[in-house]
C-alpha cells in the first residue's frame, strides 16, 4: 500500500505543477497580448481558474500524504505513545468521513452539470468534468486516509508488544536481581 501512495503522491505532484505552470502561461500570455495587441484573450479568468481548481484538488491530496497540514500541538505534542496513535486513528478517522462526504458531494454535482450541459460562460468549456476529477482526487484522499489509519493500527500493536516484552524483560530482571541478593 505504501508503495502504491508513493506512485500515487508522485502522480499528483506532477500534475500540481502541471496545472500551476499551465495557469502561469496563461496569465502571462495574456499580459503580452495585452501590452503587444493591446487585446486581452477572451476567457483567460476562467481559464485560470479552472487551472487552480485542477492544481488545488491535486494539491490536497499530494498535503493530505505528505501530512504536510497544520496541526495544533497544544494537546497533540503532549500524547504520548498508545494515546497520541489513537487521537491520530480519530483524527485520520474525521479527514476521511470529510473527504468521503465531499467526494460524494462533488461526484453528485458533477453528474448534475454533466446531465445539464452546463459550460463556462466566455469559453464555453463544459464544467461537469472538473467537478468529476475534485471527486476522484477526494476518494484518492480518502484511500490515502484509510492506508494511515491502518499503518497507525499496526504501529500501535507493535508499540503494545514491545511494552509487553519491555515489561516481561523488567519483570525477568527483577527475579535475577532478586535471586542474586537471596545468595
Amino acid at each position: 500500500m505504501e508503495k502504491i501512495v508513493s506512485v500515487l503522491k508522485r502522480i499528483l505532484e506532477y500534475l500540481s505543477v502541471a496545472f500551476f505552470v499551465t495557469a502561469l502561461v496563461i496569465l502571462t500570455a495574456n499580459v503580452l497580448c495585452r501590452l503587444i495587441f493591446d487585446h486581452p484573450i477572451a476567457g483567460v479568468y476562467e481559464l485560470v481558474g479552472l487551472s487552480g481548481l485542477l492544481f488545488g484538488s491535486a494539491a490536497i491530496v499530494t498535503c493530505s500524504i505528505l501530512e504536510g497540514h497544520v496541526v495544533v500541538d497544544l494537546v497533540i505534542g503532549h500524547l504520548k505513545g498508545v494515546p497520541h496513535i489513537i487521537q491520530i486513528i480519530i483524527a485520520e478517522l474525521l479527514e476521511l468521513v470529510y473527504y468521503a462526504f465531499m467526494a460524494y458531494a462533488c461526484w453528485v454535482l458533477a453528474v448534475q452539470k454533466i446531465v445539464s450541459h452546463e459550460v463556462a460562460d466566455t469559453t464555453k468549456i463544459p464544467l461537469g468534468a472538473f467537478r468529476m476529477y475534485i471527486a476522484v482526487c477526494l476518494v484518492l484522499a480518502a484511500v490515502v486516509k484509510i492506508s494511515k489509519i491502518v499503518s497507525a493500527k499496526k504501529r500501535a500493536k507493535e508499540q503494545e508488544a514491545r511494552r509487553a516484552r519491555s515489561i516481561e524483560e523488567q519483570a525477568k530482571d527483577v527475579a535475577d536481581n532478586a535471586g542474586e541478593g537471596a545468595e
